[in-house]
């Protein structure tokens, strides 16, 4: 028999959303002063990589600012679109191109 009913547990006032790990908290305060203090230092040692490994910290770095893209798929059945639709979904891909030119 188990001890707990499936979803509840023995502490039902649990951990409070958003609680932060008490060990993950100063290894992230950590990492964070140290990444803020050799920051500078970072010109100089990209200055001594190869382009490789400059094309390689970028990639893995470029993750943390820009997030990935997810791929959305679409089924659109034209033939069932009547003529208003389909020159209106012209008319808004052909808006969307040109403001991002």
């Amino acid at each position: 028999m188990a001890k707990f009913k499936p979803g509840a547990s023995g502490n039902p006032a649990g951990r409070k959303p958003g609680a932060i790990n008490k060990v993950t908290k100063p290894i992230k305060e950590g990492l964070s002063n140290f990444l803020n203090e050799k920051i500078m230092e970072l010109p100089a040692i990209w200055n001594k990589l190869t382009p490789r490994d400059q094309a390689g910290l970028i990639k893995d770095l470029v993750p943390y600012y820009i997030p990935k893209l997810q791929n959305i798929e679409s089924h659109l059945e034209i033939d069932s679109l009547g003529e208003a639709q389909i020159n209106r979904i012209a008319t808004d891909l052909l808006k969307s191109i040109n403001e991002n030119d």
